[in-house]
């Protein structure tokens, strides 16, 4: 059973900024890629993924992205001793 992305995650505003992200690293670099950008809450819940971001991969398969991203970032906070 195959379970494909949303269109809420890349069809809503947060996407659009994330979309204007992407393509200004492209323009202000010149060389390099990014391949996919994802906003996620502090529930690690995946709020948007830029337009286009792989469809291919399932919605658990984002959603473990989004976990690993967000235990990533609460190391590194801890790390450093910052506050959220």
């Amino acid at each position: 059973m195959t379970i494909y992305v949303p269109p809420a995650l890349y069809e809503n505003e947060i996407a659009q900024v994330l979309d204007e992200v992407r393509y200004n690293y492209g323009m202000l670099t010149r060389k390099g890629y990014i391949y996919g950008l994802i906003a996620i809450d502090q529930d690690a819940k995946i709020i948007a993924i830029d337009s286009r971001f792989d469809r291919k991969l399932n919605y658990w398969d984002l959603s473990s992205i989004g976990a690993a991203l967000y235990g990533v970032a609460r190391q590194a906070q801890d790390f450093f001793e910052t506050d959220s």
